[in-house]
């Protein structure tokens, strides 16, 4: 098989590697659609960690081979794989929270990801993909819609809500295809031609482009004297996090899921004076799976549309650079190309 290695800053290779065995409870999965996340670029631009050079956490495909006493999966079903396995135990993983499991293991982490042809995890983790979906949304499952998923509905958007997306990165667009889905008005906030496209493809009523618009609050702020009823902050940057505060009018609510940036940037002062309800969300709830894929379809939200890019296993470099660059909404691996 193909698989794509990160060799230096900004290097992959693509190199011939064995095939995948599966162990007892596993099962080998061969891609159709393998995504390069944000997350993967953090690696990407840096020197390759001690982990797997496989990186990728978004997988999709077709179950190809079956390990010993997997009995509920056949050979040829269309699968998404939950990136994240744990013990199956602890409290964390018998609650779907698997990511706090302390025996965690993540493709593009622990072990080979989703930027090669096939790959191994445990069967649990391969989650049947109905007939109308997509691979593309099999591997959007596997991350950037479970996560906004998981985000929104912490904070119960509905058709009264007026809502703000801060970043155009594939999360930030899932929210706004999700948003626009439970009835709200979305402004989403974002740069690169794009995205900023993107958002009006996934209904956006409303795009600011930060690069031409030195202060998106006060634009905001002139349609919305009072502010707007939601929020999902998608970028992890303190600016927009700030943003994502002075946006918000009295009671309001917001779903923040970026990560990365160490910084302060919230005052709490601020929050107590709207009494604002702010809610962290990382990842989806193993659970949440059946909902999601129902939601999709029920709503015909095509989030495979996201795909501007798309590059055979063995043209690596290329994918990892366009993905790179920001000129794109989603880039994937493909073995469809």
């Amino acid at each position: 098989m193909l698989a794509v290695h990160h060799v230096a800053p900004r290097r992959v290779e693509t190199r011939e590697v064995p095939d995948p065995d599966p162990g007892p409870g596993e099962v080998v999965v061969r891609l159709g659609t393998g995504g390069i996340c944000g997350s993967d670029l953090h690696v990407f631009r840096r020197d390759p960690w001690k982990w797997s050079p496989v990186l990728g956490h978004e997988p999709a495909g077709v179950v190809h081979r079956l390990g010993e006493g997997v009995e509920h999966l056949a050979v040829g079903d269309r699968v998404t794989l939950y990136h994240y396995q744990g013990c199956g135990h602890c409290r964390h993983c018998r609650g779907g929270e698997i990511h706090w499991c302390k025996e965690i293991g993540a493709p593009g982490w622990h072990f080979s990801g989703s930027c090669g042809e096939q790959v191994v995890m445990k069967a649990a983790n391969a989650l049947p993909l109905p007939d109308a979906l997509t691979l593309d949304d099999g591997a959007l499952i596997a991350c950037g819609a479970g996560t906004t998923w998981s985000a929104l509905r912490k904070v119960t958007p509905t058709a009264e809500d007026t809502a703000v997306v801060f970043g155009l990165g594939p999360i930030g667009l899932c929210g706004v295809a999700m948003l626009k889905a439970f009835g709200c008005r979305v402004i989403a906030i974002g740069r690169r031609t794009a995205r900023l496209r993107m958002a009006e493809v996934f209904g956006a009523d409303r795009v600011i482009d930060i690069d031409r618009d030195d202060d998106p609050v006060a634009t905001v702020r002139s349609d919305y004297p009072d502010g707007v009823a939601l929020a999902y902050e998608t970028t992890g940057q303190p600016a927009a996090q700030r943003q994502m505060i002075n946006t918000l009018g009295y009671f309001g609510r917001a779903a923040c899921v970026g990560i990365g940036n160490k910084e302060p940037a919230v005052n709490l002062s601020a929050i107590t004076g709207k009494q604002l309800t702010l809610r962290g969300s990382h990842v989806m709830n193993f659970a949440e799976y059946d909902s999601l894929a129902r939601f999709m379809i029920d709503h015909d939200l095509r989030l495979h549309r996201m795909v501007t890019h798309r590059f055979p296993f063995a043209e690596g470099q290329a994918a990892f650079d366009a993905a790179d660059s920001g000129d794109s909404a989603k880039v994937v691996l493909s073995a469809d190309v």
